[in-house]
């Protein structure tokens, strides 16, 4: 008899987006898209089966060594999410001392049998879709492991995908230690800190099903290879983010134009400066300092490089409060 999972609220975000898509698109505009809902009655039905799995692995899944780890929960959920795979599937062109993937993932069964045929030739990763890489539970993906000298088993995980999506020359790659999964695309998987994670348990112990969307949505089979319109969930993400980002850097241009100015006018308003004509170039100067450092600031903030979180900090420091209270008109006269 198993032990029922205590659910919490969760208090993080279901997601953890690194650059790779649009912050704007995961939290406003894919809510619009017909997928999201659509997608609701499979995340429900993935919450119960995980939540089985997990009040039946919880107390060994930190003990496991990663062989065991695949076997009793990563594998169960690929397989659980659609996914076709080979494991350690001799890919051609790795070099010496590299060892095989853990998985390559295939669009269907006759897919995989037929790459089967051609391990170890170019031809191989022609029919898959994505790499996969496994680690064991809660090791950093983003770290070179201790004492592990020069292997490539030590190295850094992301810089693990990242070499065998170069070398299959396959557009996604996977990276798990069974909490953390993580997605990461050939165009900056080099950059090693780009990708889009989510936290499999924080999101299962929430008992959420619309919060485990961004997990489902993301991670299952089909958001990897054409759907029956002909189109591919993250292509189509990758596109909307961009299309997004080109439209925001437009209206970023204009708005830091109408921002210089108006910094620019209150300088040159304020009688005590006593600025003219021939202060404009200064003015001109001084304004764009300015509006770089509040800029900063601002990003800083958005991003809790700065101590946002902290009540001292936010009610006498914040950029973000200020520029709250200035939208609301809640300002000293």
């Amino acid at each position: 008899m198993t032990t029922p999972i205590q659910l919490t609220i969760g208090m993080t975000p279901p997601h953890r987006n690194e650059y790779l898509f649009s912050d704007h698109y995961l939290d406003e505009l894919l809510r619009q898209d017909a997928r999201w809902s659509q997608a609701l009655p499979e995340a429900e039905t993935f919450l119960g089966w995980l939540q089985q799995l997990y009040a039946q692995e919880q107390a060994q899944l930190p003990e496991y060594n990663e062989s065991q780890l695949e076997e009793h929960w990563i594998k169960p959920i690929l397989t659980q999410l659609g996914h076709v795979f080979e494991p350690q599937a001799s890919v051609p062109g790795l070099d010496a001392g590299v060892t095989f993937p853990d998985y390559v993932f295939f669009p269907d069964e006759a897919a995989r049998q037929l790459a089967a045929g051609a391990q170890k030739t170019d031809e191989y990763a022609h029919h898959a879709l994505a790499v996969g890489e496994a680690k064991r539970w809660n090791l950093d993906l983003g770290k070179k492991q201790k004492g592990g000298g020069a292997s490539f088993e030590a190295r850094n995980p992301m810089w693990q995908i990242d070499y065998y999506i170069r070398t299959t020359e396959l557009e996604w790659g996977i990276l798990t230690n069974g909490r953390l999964w993580r997605l990461v695309h050939k165009d900056t998987s080099h950059r090693l800190s780009i990708y889009y994670e989510v936290n499999l348990v924080d999101l299962l112990t929430r008992g959420e099903a619309d919060a485990l969307r961004y997990f489902t949505l993301f991670f299952r089979q089909v958001a990897f290879r054409p759907d029956d319109q002909g189109r591919v969930f993250l292509h189509d993400a990758l596109a909307a983010s961009s299309a997004y980002a080109v439209a925001l850097e437009e209206d970023l241009e204009q708005n830091a134009y109408r921002a210089l100015e108006w910094l620019m006018q209150g300088f040159l308003d304020l009688p005590g400066n006593n600025l003219g004509a021939d202060g404009l170039r200064t003015t001109y100067d001084n304004s764009l300092y300015l509006l770089y450092r509040l800029l900063f600031i601002l990003y800083a903030e958005s991003r809790d490089l700065l101590p946002v979180a902290n009540q001292e900090y936010r009610q006498h420091y914040s950029l973000m409060d200020v520029k709250g209270d200035i939208a609301r008109g809640d300002v000293p006269t």
